[in-house]
């Protein structure tokens, strides 16, 4: 069996629903739980619960130092103003794409950190 590897969802809204469906169906990362500014502790979605706030998270890392984040938050400020907070946190953050197996990526094409790419896209090549 395939150690994998250990990520944070940071929201826990209609966004973190789609993308806790993609890492799951993409079965790489074990989904340790939700962080939400927003939302009390032990609150869930999707059957994950929420572990804190963003304030949180490096003592999450002392805990599980292989830990990835991804920020699945709908609105493009909140997006930025978390990753913003999450930098002055961590030293080096990894943010890792989550790309559901039902895309359509192209050759050539470069995903970058951080990205989602949602069911039934299409990525046409180098793009």
């Amino acid at each position: 069996m395939v150690k994998k590897s250990k990520i944070l969802i940071i929201g826990s809204s209609g966004h973190a629903k789609v993308i806790i469906d993609i890492l799951e169906k993409r079965d790489e990362y074990q989904i340790l739980g939700l962080i939400d500014d927003f939302r009390s502790v032990g609150e869930e979605t999707s059957g994950y619960r929420v572990l804190g706030k963003i304030e949180d998270i490096p003592s999450l890392f002392s805990k599980h130092p292989v830990l990835s984040v991804f920020i699945a938050i709908g609105d493009n400020w909140g997006r930025y103003n978390a990753v913003s907070k999450i930098l002055s946190l961590l030293p080096s953050p990894n943010f890792p794409a989550a790309i559901h197996p039902s895309a359509q990526i192209g050759k050539g094409v470069v995903i970058g950190r951080g990205v989602a790419v949602m069911a039934g896209a299409v990525i046409n090549p180098d793009a």
